[in-house]
């Protein structure tokens, strides 16, 4: 048997997790890795996930230099690095999700996932700076409790002072 040392990456993971389960238990937001951007964003069609479900979304023309600047990694000991977790996309339940959506401006967000307590990195604070696209600050709280006592703040384009460096 092992154990599992619970370190600033395990926090940092479990966080991320409890904000796609989140996003999939009250439905709307759909998201993509900046990882799988940088990939397929040529094609202007990027592929997002809520729960068991994926949908291919058009991207509008104006976002595309955005989404390429932004999903760029930065390399760090010989890892990819992203400014941002996610982007996420406003897809209504009822929508069809069966082909290809064309969504606007207006649907997306960029994502940043924080458990209480971190703060945001420089590079982060100049990308939130910079970026049109509008952005959403996710701060989960007691990631060390268990999963009943986890809650989860939203900060719409703004920064906590508390999470400045």
């Amino acid at each position: 048997m092992g154990n599992i040392d619970v370190d600033s990456q395990l926090i940092g993971s479990l966080a991320e997790v409890y904000y796609k389960e989140y996003s999939d238990q009250t439905g709307n937001w759909m998201f993509t890795s900046l990882d799988n951007i940088q990939k397929n964003i040529d094609s202007k069609i990027i592929e997002f996930k809520g729960g068991f479900d994926r949908v291919k979304i058009r991207i509008p023309d104006e976002m595309i230099s955005e989404l390429k600047e932004i999903s760029t990694p930065t390399m760090i000991e010989g890892s990819p690095s992203y400014v941002f977790d996610f982007l996420a996309c406003n897809v209504s339940p009822n929508e069809d999700i069966s082909g290809i959506l064309t969504k606007t401006v207006d649907d997306f967000s960029w994502i940043e996932v924080k458990s209480s307590g971190s703060s945001v990195s420089q590079n982060q604070q100049k990308a939130f700076d910079k970026v049109k696209i509008k952005f959403t600050l996710v701060v989960v709280n007691n990631v060390h409790e268990t999963p009943y006592d986890v809650t989860v703040d939203f900060y719409y384009d703004e920064i906590p002072d508390e999470m400045i460096r």
